[in-house]
């Protein structure tokens, strides 16, 4: 029996295992705040990504929509420290449902973008949260 096939197959999986982890080195998003479904009793005074590695503030937009779709109005992005952009939220919030999307970019070009939601709400009980005022949701 000819352990060609065999060999061939434990190169494969090797090959597998370093190209799967090959894109962990990229620009991602580790977390944010408000967090993916998280529910806030106090309007949020600003939207913070946090990224694996420093992104350029050139190649980073962050939008975010409000109830029926509405565009709510926010500050320029900029640096923050740990890796993050923020952005103020200008508006005023109504209750309800709010979708961020954003795009970022890092030094080699590699462009990374993604939405996500979270409700505001004074009467609904408020998502956990850490003491620095975001949940560490994985993307």
């Amino acid at each position: 029996m000819s352990r060609l096939p065999l060999r061939a197959a434990g190169i494969s999986l090797v090959l597998v295992g370093l190209l799967s982890g090959f894109g962990y080195f990229h620009l991602h998003l580790k977390t944010s705040y408000p967090a993916k479904g998280q529910v806030l009793n106090d309007r949020p005074a600003k939207v913070q990504l946090w990224f694996s590695e420093t992104p350029e503030i050139k190649l980073t937009r962050i939008a975010m929509t409000g109830p029926a779709d509405g565009k709510v109005a926010l500050g320029d992005v900029s640096a923050d420290t740990n890796h993050s952009v923020v952005a103020s939220i200008a508006d005023s919030l109504a209750e309800g449902t709010y979708t961020v999307r954003w795009q970022a970019g890092s030094a080699d070009g590699h462009a990374v973008r993604g939405t996500f939601s979270f409700r505001y709400s004074t009467t609904e009980p408020a998502s956990a949260e850490d003491a620095a005022g975001h949940s560490h949701d994985r993307r």
